[in-house]
């Protein structure tokens, strides 16, 4: 289907380190002073994917809804290894916040999105964005803050060494996350399963979350034979333990990605997940 014509700006560089890090912006028609604005993560196993692909056309809903859309690209796996996509998604957000006014954004009203890969990313900067640890700025900068007032994740694997017995224990799927060439294993650097625990432990979105973590909406698929179901489980039950404001929902016929979580009944539910907790 063809994508709707938005008022829109295309490419810009919001990281002088890298040229390729670049932003897209789309506006609704709508005309207002300052927009509430969904920032886009896309996803591709960590080595693949684009700002423009399709897999953004569900998030054209917000637009739809008044909200201004970013979309992302950031550095994949065959360039940098983690945390490269978390650190470059911050700076986005930073260089957002720094330049709300040229952009009409609503600095005090950003949503980070995204499903698969890009859904992980949306768990680790929503719970880190005051770990140093992964952040590359100075205190000067790090002033801007990198935070966002509402994380919705898609099918995003957090934990990456139990893929494989969860594919199993559910009984489809392709338990091939433990593989030196997995995309885990080349987004990590090394082959899974021969990795440093704590290094490991680092990359996991439950080893950070805390009670003033933004709210938050999972949804993963019950058929899910990518990502196993369980994984966003598990970010959700470490969440709620330490008070999180957050919610799990799964939709029992999909699989990774399917149509079902772009239909227009999921983003309604979506979009007025976001609206509850941006007014709030």
């Amino acid at each position: 289907m063809e994508r709707k014509q938005y008022n829109q700006l295309i490419d810009i560089n919001y990281d002088e380190d890298y040229k390729t890090n670049t932003l897209d912006i789309y506006y609704p028609e709508t005309d207002k002073e300052v927009y509430p604005t969904v920032i886009h993560v896309h996803g591709g196993a960590f080595k693949k994917g684009d700002k423009q692909d399709n897999q953004l056309d569900a998030y054209f809903a917000f637009v739809e809804a008044g909200y201004a859309l970013v979309s992302i690209n950031y550095r994949l796996s065959g360039e940098a290894i983690f945390p490269a996509n978390i650190i470059d998604t911050k700076k986005a957000i930073r260089y957002l916040r720094k330049n709300a006014d040229n952009y009409q954004l609503d600095e005090s009203k950003f949503v980070l999105v995204g499903g698969s890969a890009g859904g992980y990313v949306v768990d680790m900067v929503c719970v880190t964005c005051d770990t140093p640890a992964l952040d590359v700025v100075d205190n000067n900068e790090r002033q801007v803050s990198c935070g966002v007032q509402v994380g919705v994740s898609w099918f995003g694997p957090t934990q990456f060494t139990t893929m494989d017995e969860q594919i199993r224990s559910n009984n489809y799927g392709k338990d091939d996350h433990d593989d030196v060439d997995s995309p885990e294993s080349l987004f990590m650097g090394e082959q899974i399963t021969k990795l440093n625990k704590g290094y490991v432990l680092s990359a996991q979105p439950q080893s950070y979350v805390h009670k003033e973590m933004p709210p938050m909406l999972l949804q993963h698929g019950r058929k899910d034979r990518v990502v196993p179901w369980q994984q966003s489980q598990s970010f959700y039950d470490a969440s709620k333990r330490e008070g999180a404001d957050i919610t799990f929902e799964i939709l029992e016929e999909e699989d990774h990605g399917t149509e079902g979580f772009g239909s227009k009944e999921n983003m309604e539910r979506v979009v007025l997940f976001v609206n509850k907790k941006v007014v709030e």
